[in-house]
């Protein structure tokens, strides 16, 4: 394993700011994943994919061994996958006329070539182990005098393409574009003065140093991952409105000092899944890095919330879209159903808490003093406005007991919960009370009392006594 020093990276990401982004190759041999797997999934997967239920032919063409059965002769110009592609016949030409959809000539190009070229097939990358580093740098030509590692492999790309770097910059141009890549903000000119002055050996490796220790440099580059984690300080257009989030900051200060203390990666994505799971003392700070679970989007329907953090989860982590399984399996990607899940019920039966626990040590003995009798005075106004509307709920629901018998009455059957998180008016019939209701009067119930016997038989009358 490479021990690459930090300013070294920093450095090599600047001069990739500097260096011409843009590179192209003839006459390359076709790469499966960058050139082909892309128009295999928008063209044919949807059809010839995971998706069994959906399958056309019995074909698959995101398996290599099923593909090669009959659509896929590699190296032959007479492949089926190759005619249908380049057929004018609207009866067989793929991708179907009906779908709308319609190859370019440079994408039945690649196809082509990919099938002289033998139609070798590569796994997704995701799903890649990262090669190792000390072989990839072997297969490299020769370093030349002072070359990082990282230099020769940019260097390599470089040379391939008729490239070259760019000139070196001033020292001033060099400070202010480092101190703006690692902490997103300018340097002050006392900074950029001293910087020019010191010219002794290692005053790039300095600065570089110096501005990875500062605060500002989580706080730069941990708002990628709290855009990763959806973070938000209030909860977004859900259907429950325009709500701030309680402390919300907690998790986005655990993301900042995680960066400026240089949390192993490991660690970071673990108390990030699963920091109530390690046994971590009750007012632990790292406590707060499962608000990467629950600061997201809010839903009043638990199912739409669990949904929301398998996506955090597995485009995050993995770089999958795998909640397109909920409802089917995956069209493009080897995701079925069943894994989806597997993965709601590992989620499930973890809830927030209603009340939030406190985490971290207590600055202001008094200001804390203050808060809890606040709390305090709220949480009982909360309490007894809930008993309130609980009655005011209870009356309403006792009133309508002609209204749910009457629906039972008529043979409706059981009610879909999925829509009980919507607001319903007075007068309408509540699905969830309207199967407690079914199930005492049709079903009956171990709790039946001697007056609800009068219901029992009105449920099962036969149509002629109403």
């Amino acid at each position: 394993m490479l021990t690459i020093p930090a300013f070294r990276i920093a450095r090599a990401g600047l001069c990739l700011l500097i260096s011409p982004a843009f590179c192209t190759f003839s006459n390359a041999q076709v790469d499966f994943n960058r050139q082909v797997r892309p128009i295999l999934a928008e063209y044919c997967f949807q059809c010839h994919g995971p998706d069994a239920e959906k399958r056309s032919a019995d074909l698959r063409l995101d398996v290599e061994v099923e593909a090669k059965k009959s659509a896929i002769v590699a190296m032959a110009e007479d492949s089926e996958l190759i005619l249908r592609i380049q057929s004018t016949d609207s009866e067989t030409v793929m991708p179907p006329t009906s779908t709308g959809k319609t190859l370019s000539v440079v994408q039945k190009e690649i196809l082509r070539q990919w099938v002289q070229e033998g139609a070798k097939y590569s796994s997704h990358w995701a799903f890649q182990s990262i090669a190792d580093s000390e072989s990839l740098l072997n297969s490299l030509p020769a370093p030349e005098a002072a070359a990082t590692p990282i230099d020769r492999f940019l260097l390599h790309k470089l040379q391939e393409a008729g490239l070259h770097y760019s000139k070196p910059v001033s020292r001033a141009r060099f400070i202010r574009r480092a101190t703006f890549d690692l902490t997103g903000l300018p340097p002050t000119w006392a900074e950029v003065e001293a910087f020019e002055s010191d010219v002794a050996k290692g005053s790039d490796e300095r600065l570089i140093d110096r501005l990875m220790e500062s605060p500002r440099y989580g706080e730069r580059w941990g708002r990628h991952w709290l855009d990763i984690a959806r973070y938000a300080d209030t909860h977004g257009g859900a259907a429950i409105g325009f709500t701030t989030f309680p402390f919300s900051f907690t998790y986005r200060d655990y993301v900042i000092n995680a960066f400026n203390h240089d949390l192993p990666v490991d660690r970071f994505l673990l108390e990030q899944i699963a920091a109530d799971q390690l046994e971590l003392p009750e007012n632990d700070p790292s406590l707060a890095a499962l608000g990467f679970l629950t600061v997201g989007m809010q839903f009043r329907n638990s199912n739409d919330t669990i949904d929301d953090q398998i996506d955090v989860i597995t485009r995050g982590l993995m770089g999958l879209t795998v909640t397109c399984a909920r409802c089917h399996d995956h069209k493009f990607d080897p995701i079925p159903t069943a894994d989806y899940y597997a993965l709601y019920a590992s989620i499930a039966p973890s809830k927030a808490p209603s009340q939030l626990p406190a985490i971290g040590a207590v600055s202001d003995e008094n200001a804390h003093m203050q808060y809890e009798r606040e709390f305090s005075e709220l949480k009982l106004k909360y309490q007894q406005f809930a008993l309130e509307q609980n009655e005011v709920l209870r009356n309403r629901l006792r009133m309508q007991v002609g209204l749910y018998l009457a629906e039972i009455a008529k043979g409706v059957g059981e009610q879909d919960l999925s829509t009980q998180f919507l607001s319903y008016r007075t007068d309408d019939v509540r699905p969830l009370v309207f199967n407690r209701w079914r199930t005492v009067t049709v079903h009956g119930s171990s709790r039946m009392h001697g007056a609800d016997l009068p219901f029992r038989l009105a449920s099962t009358a036969s149509q002629s006594h109403w």
